[in-house]
């Protein structure tokens, strides 16, 4: 029979065993319990258990740890590991339902942002747009810059082209009807200038010119006529050149007009000249006033007084404005320099002071010129104008001006983000997931056909120098893509729209003759391309005739 220090011993142990199952049946899940408990009870009635509980009664502080029993032990391990395996189950899961969520909510906003992208004008579209804009601002910027050229010139300068018989019984009428709309301003003083420096030959001409110079001192006491006498070179006689000048004050005089004033102009040779110029710095001119000397108001003028104008620069041959280093000018040619540059001086000039006291200016000026004159002068004095209004303030910018933003995209996006104005994927979205989950494969799937639908430029590839042959160096290039994108396949086939003749209304801003057998190309105020067949006929052309070779000459038409 048992002791009675046996028998304390087993009723600590069956308190201690039912102390740790109450403990291991709190945290074991109910339907597991009951086996854990039949196996525990097994072990603690055949006394397996014993050691082990009198040994934690002894040593460990209540209400001690289901750890401490090696038998309780194993359970505690079992339901440790069954409950992290659970709760990484539950942790999945919820891992799974954030990226879904996630993948939902990034779906949604591509689908907005292409929804927005597919709406929107392509980008060559947008791009062809706004050149269009700025070749019609340029068009209407020059547009008024030519009104106003033309409005100016014709307040202010105006120029007559005599006909080609150079009769100048046609030019006096309108001379006299532009100053007399300035008869209380700029017709206070009239100076009316004949350039004779090289003699014509046509005497007829010269009659009519020095009665026109009369007929002009005579509309106004304030007049006074400045001619330029003839000029000699070395191939002109001594004696041919007192004969020009005798025939110029022979018909002045005819004319009732004096040469008795005489005025030099004094020219000024450049110090970087040629030293075999021998051409003369004095030039005699003749100031022949309305009426008497001495009553002239011109003979208070600096210029009477002092008997001379200058020293004017004397330009170099060199610098003759068309020269020509295998065809030099003939002697005769350097005297008169029929170029812009000597052309009309004295009219270039007076425009000159006129643009820059701007709408202030007091003078006026008409010029009388033959028709060789006509075309360069009047060329050179409208683009001096037009020079000055482009800069001034009166003219809008020379660029069109955009509104602030707008080299922007005009699409604001969601999701995709824009480079160059191209939308773009977004890099950082590509780990957005793990790799090789399904919401990564998704995701894979939605960026290629995004990039299918919006193909992006391809990038510069670059040769490496180390993978280039020794020897002899050469430059090695490659296309750039990145603005415009790769060229168009050639492969591919166009079947354009047939429009008949009759039907076709489009506004051509140029095209090329219609003729039979050829293709006609005309480019319309929209910039498209249009072909045009003048016969029912199927034509067979070569590639570059698309292109406008050998369909004739190219005709620009105004719209």
């Amino acid at each position: 029979a048992s002791t009675f220090k046996e028998m304390v011993e087993k009723h600590a142990c069956c308190g201690a065993f039912l102390h740790f199952l109450r403990m291991l049946e709190a945290r074991a899940p109910s339907a597991a319990f009951p086996d854990m408990e039949k196996q525990l009870r097994h072990q603690f009635l055949y006394g397996y258990l014993d050691s082990s509980l009198v040994n934690v009664l002894e040593t460990a502080v209540p209400p001690a740890s289901l750890d401490e029993v090696p038998a309780f032990r194993t359970f505690v391990s079992q339901l440790d590991a069954t409950q992290r395996d659970q709760k990484d189950a539950e942790n999945a899961a919820r891992a799974k339902q954030v990226r879904d969520a996630t993948l939902a909510q990034l779906k949604g906003l591509l689908e907005s942002d292409l929804l927005l992208l597919r709406a929107r004008l392509p980008h060559h579209v947008l791009r062809a747009q706004e050149t269009a804009l700025d070749m019609k601002y340029l068009r209407d910027r020059q547009k008024k810059g030519q009104d106003f050229t033309a409005e100016w010139m014709g307040k202010f300068c105006e120029l007559h082209e005599l006909p080609a018989d150079l009769s100048c019984g046609s030019v006096l009428p309108n001379i006299l009807k532009f100053m007399d709309q300035f008869r209380g301003v700029a017709g206070k003083y009239i100076l009316a200038l004949l350039d004779l420096t090289v003699l014509p030959a046509n005497v007829d001409y010269l009659k009519e010119v020095v009665q026109m110079l009369a007929s002009l001192i005579a509309s106004s006491s304030g007049s006074l006529g400045h001619v330029q006498l003839p000029m000699s070179h070395r191939a002109m006689a001594p004696s041919t050149a007192t004969k020009n000048r005798r025939t110029v004050e022979d018909l002045l005089l005819k004319q009732k007009l004096s040469v008795d004033n005489h005025l030099v102009l004094l020219f000024d040779r450049p110090a970087e000249g040629n030293s075999s110029d021998r051409r003369s710095l004095v030039q005699c001119c003749l100031m022949t006033p309305s009426g008497a000397s001495s009553a002239s108001v011109w003979q208070n003028s600096q210029a009477m007084q002092d008997g001379r104008i200058g020293p004017l620069p004397l330009i170099r041959v060199a610098d003759m404005v068309g020269f020509d280093e295998t065809n030099r000018p003939s002697p005769s040619a350097r005297i008169e320099q029929l170029l812009v540059q000597k052309q009309c001086e004295f009219g270039k000039a007076i425009l000159q002071k006129m643009l820059e006291a701007n709408a202030e200016t007091f003078l006026r000026y008409t010029g009388v010129l033959r028709p060789e004159q006509a075309g360069d002068v009047k060329n050179h004095m409208s683009q001096a104008v037009y020079a000055h209004w482009d800069e001034s303030t009166v003219a809008p910018p020379k660029r069109r001006p955009r509104p602030e933003g707008s080299d922007e995209p005009t699409v604001s996006l969601e999701l995709l983000a824009w480079q160059d104005k191209q939308p773009v994927w977004p890099p950082d979205l590509d780990s957005k997931f793990p790799p090789g989950s399904e919401q990564s494969e998704i995701l894979k799937d939605l960026k290629a056909k995004f990039q299918a639908e919006f193909p992006q430029a391809a990038p510069i590839q670059r040769r490496n120098s180390s993978s280039s042959a020794t020897g002899e160096r050469r430059v090695h290039g490659v296309c750039d893509y990145t603005a415009d994108g790769p060229p168009a396949d050639v492969q591919r086939a166009v079947n354009p729209a047939v429009v008949p003749v009759a039907d076709f209304s489009e506004t051509p801003l140029g095209s090329t003759p219609l003729r039979p057998g050829k293709i006609s190309l005309m480019i319309s105020d929209k910039y498209e391309l249009w072909m045009g067949n003048l016969t029912p006929n199927e034509l067979v052309t070569e590639a570059g005739e698309l292109l406008g070779f050998g369909t004739g000459g190219y005709r620009q038409q105004v719209v």
